[in-house]
């Protein structure tokens, strides 16, 4: 095998790509993600999209509340209480509830702001994550200001649906199982739960990946590895969270009353860092070929 084979410089897939490539790639990708500069972008991002996520759940429950009743929107609430950690549900189910309760009166004007400033927040955030993989790629911006901006709304109405389906799975599936008195083990439900949101969050990214920065479009084998690396590590940190937020009660008395909030902003920052990684794994993984 010649030097360049063994260092991964003439694959044609990364697949192809051996021990020493791989060892070469994961450096490079975690000095970078360790620098300064992509924990840096993920704030940024992670602030708008956190501006987004909440006026989106309050515009569905109005909407819910339009379709169904204001039963069922406090139902389907209640449903994503039960399924949320206590410091998620103590910021996100109990406003909710609130809004659920208002006058139809307010409805309109309710859905109408907070649709604009989900879908400003979300092309803001879109933007700025098209401009942090095009750093990552090393990639200069040559599309047209139109361009930009129908992708930014595209990308963020796809991110909305996914965390609508989310949503639709986590609070849906328990429902529907005791409605329908199916008699699979809680256990089951779980599993197929995620799996398909682990499924559907790898669609997402490789998309993501493959439009958003301004360059020649890869072929699909080559940005899928990140979204699995970033959907697994996803994974993780939202297990990981669910634990810290578990122990909400211990931490009251060091983080106060805004702990839930700080526990829900540091985990949408560190869920745009893993998305940010499985870029930085897939521009090192082209590099290295």
């Amino acid at each position: 095998m010649t030097e360049r084979a063994a260092a991964g410089r003439t694959a044609r897939s990364p697949a192809d790509i051996g021990e020493r490539g791989w060892r070469a790639v994961l450096a490079r990708t975690w000095h970078a993600v360790t620098g300064l500069d992509v924990p840096m972008l993920a704030a940024g991002i992670a602030f708008y999209g956190v501006w987004a996520f909440f006026p989106a759940l309050v515009a569905l429950v109005v909407v819910a509340g339009w379709l169904f009743g204001r039963g069922e929107s406090i139902h389907l609430v209640a449903l994503v209480r039960a399924e949320l950690s206590p410091a998620l549900s103590t910021i996100v189910s109990d406003q909710l509830a609130r809004v659920a309760q208002q006058p139809q009166g307010y409805a309109v004007a309710t859905v109408g702001g907070a649709l604009l400033l989900a879908v400003w927040a979300g092309m803001r955030g879109v933007r700025g994550l098209c401009a942090a993989l095009n750093r990552i790629y090393q990639e200069k911006e040559t599309r047209s200001f139109w361009h930009r901006q129908a992708l930014a709304f595209v990308l963020s109405t796809l991110c909305g649906a996914f965390l609508l389906a989310t949503a639709l799975m986590v609070a849906g599936l328990p429902a529907l199982r005791a409605s329908a008195n199916v008699d699979a083990p809680s256990s089951i439900i779980t599993i197929v739960k995620w799996i398909v949101v682990v499924g559907l969050l790898m669609l997402l990214l490789s998309i993501l990946y493959r439009y958003a920065p301004s360059r020649r479009k890869p072929r699909w084998r080559w940005v899928t590895w990140g979204a699995a690396f970033s959907a697994a590590s996803w994974v993780v940190v939202s297990v990981a969270f669910s634990y810290y937020a578990a122990q909400y009660g211990r931490l009251n008395p060091l983080l106060g009353s805004l702990g839930a909030i700080a526990i829900f902003m540091l985990w949408s920052y560190v869920g745009v860092l893993t998305v940010l990684a499985g870029a930085q794994l897939n521009a090192e993984i082209e590099r290295q070929a």
